[in-house]
């Protein structure tokens, strides 16, 4: 995202609308904006952005404290909002498997905050979607395990060649003993009386 925030102020909100549909237009979203809270933009994301989103009509605002300390005292690192009647709601929140979690009726998917990241869960399949980082890595370890196959055929097909180059040589060593054999047998048969 850009590095540089226009402070929020009544005097300053036609230069944040500006940066937010600047923003937009780098970061498309319809539905939703997730907004990860940093020490230089955290009153923002809680106040001025809230507002101009719901004037937008951005039907879900997620906010996301990363490292927690952010956002008031005892305030959840991760918190959905939906539009209601101008303004934002909080999504309810609920226990999932022991940690706290809140659906997203726009994404159709279960949020949680897991370390430093926000980690996605279909509801459907009970899986979690993979990040790109972690997608990226299967990718990497299913690559790899494709690469070990191809060696392992390539070390089969090999020995299958060796072996056949050992056949077709002892092949032609037996063929060398039969004719050898014929021809003494032959010799032997013209040397008796």
């Amino acid at each position: 995202m850009p590095a540089h925030t226009p402070a929020a102020s009544a005097s300053s909100a036609p230069a944040v609308r500006a940066h937010i549909a600047a923003e937009d237009a780098l970061y498309p979203c319809s539905d939703g904006k997730p907004k990860v809270a940093s020490p230089s933009s955290v009153g923002r994301d809680l106040d001025a952005k809230r507002r101009i989103y719901a004037e937008m009509g951005v039907p879900e605002y997620w906010q996301f404290d990363p490292q927690g300390g952010l956002f008031p005292l005892g305030a959840p690192r991760l918190q959905g909002l939906a539009l209601s009647d101008g303004g934002y709601e909080p999504l309810s929140a609920r226990l999932l498997g022991g940690e706290r979690t809140i659906r997203s009726p726009v994404l159709g998917l279960d949020l949680r905050a897991e370390g430093g990241l926000i980690r996605f869960r279909d509801p459907v399949t009970g899986r979690d979607v993979r990040h790109q980082s972690e997608a990226e890595a299967a990718a990497e370890r299913e690559a790899a395990e494709r690469r070990r196959e191809a060696a392992g055929r390539r070390r089969e097909a090999a020995g299958r060649r060796r072996e056949a180059a050992r056949r077709k040589k002892a092949e032609a060593r037996v063929a060398e003993l039969e004719a050898a054999l014929q021809l003494f047998q032959a010799g032997e048969s013209d040397d008796r009386p």
